[in-house]
């Protein structure tokens, strides 16, 4: 039997409810980040030059368990 797991909980940016994989999401001090909210701290830290938060593959779909 295959099953998938995945959380449901609020973005420490945006406070708006989402989906992600426990183990895959950004986050920042264990509080998980949306996927839009990443692309726009990304897009801002390409911008001036910083290095990009890394994006797991999956880190917004289902873990397989």
């Amino acid at each position: 039997m295959t099953g998938y797991l995945y959380v449901v909980g609020a973005c420490f940016c945006c406070r708006q409810i989402f989906t992600f994989s426990p183990t895959k999401v950004p986050s920042y001090r264990n509080e998980p980040i949306c996927e839009s909210c990443i692309e726009r701290v990304n897009r801002k830290r390409r911008d001036e030059g910083r290095p990009l938060w890394p994006v797991a593959p999956g880190a917004y779909e289902p873990d397989a368990e």
